[in-house]
C-alpha cells in the first residue's frame, strides 16, 4: 500500500544532465522484491518547457524561454509603482514611467511565455488531450486574461475608476490565481499521481467535468463581479438589494459551480488512490494499521 514506508535495502545514486540520466558505470540491478530508492541529483539548471513525443524524444523552447525569464526579471524590477498609482503623494512622472510605461512590457514577456509554450506543445505533436494537457491550456488561457485584465489598469486615468473596485480582484487577481494557477497545480496532480503511484485517473470524465466547472465556473464569477466593479461596486464592502444584486447572484452561481467542480476533484483522487493512502497523509501510521492491517511491504 502507498502509505507504507518500508526501509530501503540499498541506495544508488543517479545524475540528471541535458535531459539525460547518468547511471553507474556497472549499472543497476535489482533483484525481485528489493527494495531500492534511487537518489537524483541535477549537474545542471536549466528553464524550458517539455512535452515528450511518442518516440520518447523531449522538444522544448529552452533558449526562447531563458530570454523571456530574463526579460521578465527585469521588467518586474521596475513595475512595482502599478499598486500605488491611486496615492497622491507618489510623483506622476513615477506613475507614468513605472507604473504605466514599464508595466505595459509585461505585453510583451506575457506575450513570449505564452508563445513559448504553445510552440511547444505545438512542435510536439502528436500529442493526446489528457487531462494535464486541458489544465494545462486552461491555465495559459487564464494567464493570458487575467495578466491582460491587469494591464488595463496599468493606466494613470483609466485607475481612477477602477482602484478599490471588484475588477481589481476578480477579473485580474482571481482570474490569474484561480485559472492560471490553479489549472497549473490541477496539470501538476494529474501529471505526477500516475508516475508517482502507477495508478491511473479513476475517471477521466469526471477530471473533465472538474476541468471545465472550475474554468468555466470562474470565468462566469469573475465577469460577473468585473462588470459590477466597472461600474462602481467596491471591493470589501456589503450591498444588500441594490442595482449590484443582479451581478452577485451570478457570481454565487459562478461559485457555486467551481466548489462542484472541487468535490468532483476530491472524489476522483481519492477515489483512485484509496481512502487509506489519503488518511495517511494526515493520520498516525499506527492508526491506519489498527483500522486497516498493516500494510504489505
Amino acid at each position: 500500500m502507498l502509505w507504507s514506508h518500508p526501509q530501503p535495502d540499498r541506495e544508488e545514486r543517479v545524475e540528471f544532465g541535458d535531459y539525460q540520466i547518468g547511471l553507474p558505470a556497472g549499472g543497476v540491478e535489482v533483484g525481485v522484491g528489493e527494495y531500492v530508492e534511487f537518489v537524483a541529483t541535477s549537474r545542471d539548471v536549466t528553464y524550458g518547457f517539455g512535452v515528450f513525443r511518442q518516440d520518447g524524444r523531449m522538444l522544448y523552447g529552452e533558449s526562447v524561454v531563458r530570454t523571456v525569464i530574463l526579460a521578465d526579471l527585469l521588467v518586474s524590477m521596475f513595475v512595482w509603482s502599478h499598486h500605488l498609482l491611486a496615492d497622491r503623494p507618489q510623483p506622476l512622472v513615477l506613475k507614468v514611467l513605472s507604473g504605466q510605461l514599464i508595466t505595459w512590457g509585461q505585453f510583451l514577456t506575457m506575450g513570449l511565455t505564452i508563445y513559448a509554450v504553445m510552440m511547444t506543445i505545438w512542435l510536439a505533436r502528436p500529442v493526446k488531450l489528457t487531462a494535464p494537457l486541458k489544465f494545462v491550456l486552461g491555465s495559459i488561457f487564464g494567464f493570458a486574461v487575467g495578466g491582460a485584465a491587469g494591464l488595463i489598469r496599468a493606466n494613470v486615468g483609466l485607475n481612477l475608476v477602477l482602484h478599490n473596485t471588484q475588477w481589481v480582484v476578480n477579473p485580474h487577481a482571481h482570474v490569474l490565481l484561480m485559472i492560471s494557477l490553479g489549472n497549473l497545480l490541477f496539470a501538476v496532480v494529474y501529471a505526477l499521481v500516475p508516475m508517482l503511484t502507477k495508478l491511473e485517473i479513476r475517471s477521466q470524465k469526471l477530471a473533465t467535468l472538474h476541468f471545465w466547472g472550475w474554468t468555466g465556473g470562474t470565468v462566469i464569477m469573475t465577469w460577473a463581479m468585473g462588470l459590477a466593479g466597472s461600474r462602481g461596486m467596491l471591493r470589501r464592502m456589503l450591498y444588500l438589494n441594490g442595482e449590484f444584486t443582479g451581478y452577485q447572484v451570478a457570481a454565487v452561481i459562478g461559485a457555486l459551480i467551481v466548489g462542484a467542480s472541487f468535490v468532483l476533484f476530491l472524489v476522483n483522487v481519492v477515489w483512485t488512490l484509496g481512502l487509506p493512502n489519503v488518511l495517511s497523509l494526515v493520520l498516525p501510521q499506527r492508526w491506519l494499521e489498527r483500522r486497516y492491517g498493516k500494510a504489505k511491504a
